[in-house]
């Protein structure tokens, strides 16, 4: 038995490099320059090997391309990975006393708490919850819970949710290119928010300005104002309509954004010809292709431009964080749907 918070992953990194970048197999099988014969071109591995060690009898990969297994704690603030045959020696995390962690009491409480509130709201009277559900359920996914069948968390409401390289991507909704999405109402009207990508790439909300109610808006307006800290980041509409209402939950407290962009929504908005503005939008399997290579040009811009590595999604707001804010701008730009 083992802490459900421990996670494990491969990576692999450059001996040559001057800073050891660990970066995981899943994105370094795309960088063929160390993963083919051409990595004979590569200035760190010429300037290396005429110095340090003849290796000219290595044909099909670097030699210098170095891979091992890592260990981090997703409970854990900020992801710290260490290497297996270290981390072998925590037997706090490999075995039973996990259950001592402070980490581990502090999260599983938090995802306790949650699940009960969730429960409540969709069921009523709490009456079942066999020990230790919270450390398996996705997302309040009941289909990928074993205790679907007898767990009154489970409901006809639950969202099938699908996890993009550490981005949460709810199966039935529309997505917008700039990473906002859509939920078509029988009302006629439609439910707007961002996706994970956007949330982690903004990084800590704290603050949102909304539209007034009624208010007409066409598509590519600026509507909200959304504040992370000292920085600003100015998005727009995806569809054109009217405004019915805000969500009164961010009204009074925009931070819980931070914790489930789905489910926090930001505006049900009357749209003017949903039908036609939906065109452009990506649903299902075509979301999550859309979703993949999104998170590679996100990986590639952090790790080219800014020089600091991003393990998956769930890493990114700890980068976000370090960006000087011009970068984040930019970055904000290229991805969202901000003004000009």
């Amino acid at each position: 038995m083992k802490c459900p918070f421990l996670e494990e992953e491969i990576v692999r990194s450059c001996k040559a490099f001057p800073i050891k970048k660990l970066i995981p197999s899943s994105n370094s099988d795309k960088i063929s320059l160390c993963l083919s014969e051409d990595y004979v071109n590569c200035s760190e591995y010429c300037e290396f090997a005429q110095i340090k060690v003849d290796v000219r009898n290595m044909k099909m990969k670097c030699p210098l391309l170095e891979q091992e297994t890592v260990r981090y704690c997703k409970a854990f603030p900020i992801k710290k990975s260490i290497p297996s045959s270290i981390s072998d020696e925590l037997s706090l995390c490999l075995g039973e006393d996990y259950v001592l962690c402070s980490v581990y009491k502090k999260f599983s409480k938090i995802k306790e708490d949650i699940m009960k509130t969730e429960t409540q709201k969709v069921r009523g009277n709490v009456k079942f919850f066999p020990p230790g559900y919270w450390h398996i359920c996705k997302v309040l996914s009941c289909s990928a819970c074993p205790y679907e069948s007898v767990c009154v968390a489970a409901s006809n409401t639950e969202r099938k949710v699908s996890f993009i390289d550490g981005f949460a991507l709810v199966d039935d909704l529309y997505y917008h290119p700039k990473h906002i999405w859509v939920m078509p109402r029988k009302d006629g009207t439609i439910r707007i928010g961002l996706d994970d990508f956007a949330k982690k790439l903004l990084g800590n909300v704290t603050g949102l300005n909304f539209p007034d109610n009624e208010k007409k808006i066409k598509e590519s307006e600026y509507v909200w104002d959304v504040k992370c800290g000292e920085r600003n980041a100015k998005l727009c509409s995806p569809i054109a309509g009217m405004i019915k209402r805000s969500n009164k939950k961010l009204i009074e407290k925009a931070s819980i954004l931070n914790e489930d962009p789905y489910d926090n929504w930001l505006c049900v908005l009357d749209p003017s010809d949903l039908e036609n503005s939906l065109k452009g939008f990506l649903i299902g399997d075509e979301a999550k292709s859309w979703l993949e290579m999104e998170a590679d040009r996100l990986h590639y811009r952090v790790e080219s431009d800014i020089g600091v590595t991003v393990a998956d999604g769930g890493a990114l707001i700890h980068t976000v964080e370090k960006v000087e804010t011009s970068e984040w701008e930019r970055l904000v730009k290229d991805f969202l749907l901000t003004t000009d």
